[in-house]
């Protein structure tokens, strides 16, 4: 009894990720239908919280300043990116 359950459970398991993929719309092709400027604000929204805990870890004396400055410095470079990115697409 055990190695039928055994053996259902592995079937049931190998048909649902071979067959997943052909029922269920991959989420790359969601995304294509997607507003690109809604990603673009999404990314800017995650970018800010980020500058926002790198201040508070920063804060905290978690990180020294050279890493600090370092990292601050790239997540606002492509905040900027970000940003006129948005500027160009409205």
């Amino acid at each position: 009894m055990i190695p039928i359950l055994i053996f259902s459970l592995i079937l049931a398991a190998t048909l649902y990720w071979v067959l997943e993929p052909l029922v269920l719309p991959h989420r790359t092709e969601l995304r294509a239908h997607a507003d690109p400027r809604a990603d673009l604000q999404a990314r800017v929204e995650i970018l800010l919280q980020e500058l926002r805990d790198l201040d508070l870890e920063h804060e905290a004396g978690k990180m020294d300043d050279t890493t600090y400055a370092q990292v601050r410095k790239s997540l606002r470079a492509e905040l900027a990116q970000l940003l006129s990115e948005l500027e160009g697409s409205s």
